[in-house]
């Protein structure tokens, strides 16, 4: 009988201090995933970059902020090409940014009113030999694909028979380009004025007149564009603050 008592104090002990223990546990907080997650390319300034503090800048970051003001939503960005983006859409509700409908199937998608539009420049190295466009004969233009920037490289190359090199980021191009790998390339004119402060041998040969980066909200049909973010694109067009926000960046 003695050493039953024993065993069932001990069995009650070893209970108890389980009990403790799983009490005592601390519960992981769960965060709160956001109203909308947005696709943005990233390293694409002015329109969308990581300042010196880490922390998202530029034109879509202060799009989205006047958005929500007007509709009280949370967001969230993750970074992606545009060709990432038509490649899988899953990752996100929808995608901020250029993508051209004359080179991607948007047959599945749908889009948003037109934000604002940019022009397209093409773009030659310092000293490189190409002073004009009978320069691009058999050149290599290298351009971002899905955006109207491959658009225009596409007419130039066919133009001058060359060849249209497609690249996920602007950054890649730029790379390509500096390191001779093209001989030109198509960049949208604001990140060219952003480019150029720190990449000084970069010249702009030419405008396009036809070709325009298109600056838009894409959402696959299933999705479709948030009622958040069509209304709210819908006040600050009336009142006067995309107007406001699209001069401050110079894309007029």
């Amino acid at each position: 009988m003695k050493n039953t008592n024993y065993g069932m104090i001990f069995l009650m002990g070893i209970l108890l201090l389980t009990g403790c223990s799983s009490s005592n546990q601390e519960e992981e907080p769960q965060t709160e995933s956001a109203d909308v997650i947005i696709g943005v390319e990233n390293d694409n300034a002015p329109c969308y970059f990581t300042d010196e503090s880490g922390e998202p800048a530029g034109f879509y970051v202060k799009l989205m902020d006047a958005l929500q003001k007007e509709e009280d939503f949370t967001y969230e960005f993750v970074s992606l090409s545009a060709a990432e983006y038509m490649a899988d859409d899953a990752s996100c509700d929808l995608y901020l940014g250029t993508i051209e409908t004359e080179v991607g199937d948007l047959t599945d998608y749908v889009q948003s009113d037109i934000i604002c539009e940019t022009k397209l420049c093409l773009v030659v190295i310092k000293g490189s030999g190409v002073e004009d466009t009978d320069d691009l004969l058999d050149a290599s233009i290298s351009a971002r694909a899905g955006t109207g920037e491959e658009s225009f490289a596409r007419y130039l190359s066919s133009e001058y028979d060359g060849e249209s090199i497609v690249f996920q980021r602007v950054t890649d191009v730029v790379e390509d380009l500096t390191k001779g790998y093209s001989q030109a390339a198509v960049i949208d004119a604001a990140n060219f004025s952003s480019l150029k402060q720190t990449e000084s041998t970069l010249k702009k040969l030419k405008e396009s007149e036809k070709y325009f980066s298109v600056h838009c909200f894409t959402a696959s049909q299933e999705r479709g564009i948030p009622d958040v973010i069509a209304d709210g694109l819908a006040e600050i067009q009336s009142d006067g603050t995309l107007a406001a926000l699209i001069q401050e960046y110079g894309f007029e």
